[in-house]
């Protein structure tokens, strides 16, 4: 049986939201994954995994010796900008990018269905329904399951190590900022846990801006985006009996709704982990 792969698999799925562009394409492409694995073979990427995934299609493999991800679609500028991105950052938790291009696919190898014929035209103006052309990035491997499933409130330990994860995501938004960098998609899914480890994955989405002053005073803002939203996720339902929890949804409120640039923090991060420690490990919990 031939393997498919569905590179949008939703009708409307949203592919790049940015500044300049908002991109929903509303057809199925299918590209024969034997075929993918053939054309990467000749660039050192072997034993190719599929994996299903949404806008883009991912596989895990190896290359050069080490366990790798490999991302490919589309023939898009995210691509190119999620690759340069990637070279210019070296911190543990977030990947490397190893190598990146792109790979003729032979037209009579894609299958393309268009939902409309108005649909169809929009996506042929766009360049779509022509392409011959993937995009791929491979990545170093980062194994882990998303931040919401790793999280409890109800022993010392659970809350101890609560605290690790949430100061080490603060620690990699600190060093983003650093670079002038905000993550576009900074959601509890592309926060990867393994064992004490994290992960920041997908930079397809992000921001580059100039003022590190003002990235530094709107982290509180953002971490609380982040801490709210993984709190309501469905994976922590069965943690809202717990003080812990409630304290930390109030904290984070508090940082999206009441923290704006009129508030000046000497050292964010440091208020950011002061406070969640409290919330945590109080004598009273």
């Amino acid at each position: 049986m031939v393997t498919k792969v569905r590179f949008i698999n939703e009708r409307g799925f949203i592919l790049n939201i940015g500044v300049k562009m908002e991109v929903k394409l509303a057809c199925n492409i299918y590209v024969d994954f034997e075929l993918v694995r053939a054309v990467f073979e000749p660039l050192g990427i072997t034993n190719l995994q599929y994996v299903n995934s949404h806008a883009t299609s991912y596989a895990t493999g190896h290359f050069e010796g080490k366990q790798a991800g490999v991302k490919f679609g589309f023939p898009l500028s995210s691509f190119y900008e999620e690759a340069r991105t990637l070279s210019k950052l070296s911190h543990e938790s977030i990947p490397r990018c190893y190598t990146h291009g792109k790979l003729a696919i032979p037209n009579n190898e894609i299958n393309y269905q268009a939902w409309t014929e108005k649909e169809k035209e929009k996506d042929r103006k766009q360049n779509v329904t022509n392409s011959k052309e993937i995009s791929y990035l491979v990545l170093q491997h980062c194994p882990g399951t998303e931040l919401d499933k790793n999280l409890k409130f109800e022993t010392k330990q659970d809350k101890e190590k609560a605290l690790d994860l949430f100061s080490k995501i603060i620690d990699v938004m600190t060093y983003l900022n650093s670079k002038n960098i905000v993550h576009g998609e900074l959601y509890y899914e592309h926060i990867l846990v393994n064992k004490n480890d994290i992960y920041l994955i997908d930079f397809s989405e992000h921001d580059e801006v100039l003022d590190e002053d003002y990235l530094m005073q709107d982290l509180p803002s953002r971490f609380g985006d982040l801490l709210q939203e993984t709190l309501e996720s469905d994976n922590l339902r069965t943690q809202r009996r717990s003080g812990p929890f409630w304290k930390l949804f109030a904290f984070a409120k508090e940082m999206t709704s009441t923290v704006d640039h009129t508030t000046r923090f000497e050292n964010p991060a440091g208020y950011l982990k002061e406070n969640l420690e409290k919330i945590l490990l109080s004598a009273e919990q």
